[in-house]
């Protein structure tokens, strides 16, 4: 019963230029930061300032509920739905993710409703408390 997710046909996509990075502000000091490669049409992934070896062809970044369970410890509600910035091909789509259950897989869907489809390769996905500061 495993329902993949989607995967769009390769296509040849002009490469957009001067695109800004995409920052995470996660708490105080800590960012998490994606830089789009047109050469490889890949996110690269840069962690407190540095560069790291981190790449992916989509990034996703999944806002959740989340609650404090001691000073070491986050909970996230990860059964449910909320908004997605959905970021492939130099591209953002904004839209929602939702998961039914333990089990099930976790959708996502853009504005219109319909299932985004990935492109081919990796995919990270980046999960934030809904108030995160985000830019791109």
């Amino acid at each position: 019963d495993f329902k993949p997710w989607l995967y769009e046909e390769k296509t040849d996509l002009a490469c957009p230029e001067n695109l800004p990075a995409i920052t995470i502000n996660y708490y105080q000091n800590y960012q998490v930061g994606w830089r789009y490669h047109c050469p490889s049409k890949k996110y690269l992934r840069e962690d407190f300032g540095g560069q790291t070896n981190i790449t992916a062809k989509n990034v996703i970044i999944q806002f959740v509920k989340s609650w404090l369970i001691d000073k070491e410890r986050l909970g996230m509600q990860t059964i449910g739905q909320g908004k997605v910035l959905f970021f492939k091909n130099g591209q953002i789509t904004k839209g929602r993710w939702q998961k039914t259950d333990q089990s099930a897989r976790t959708l996502f869907y853009n504005e219109a409703g319909e299932l985004i489809k990935l492109s081919p390769g990796n995919t990270w996905i980046e999960v934030a408390p809904p108030l995160t500061k985000i830019t791109y």
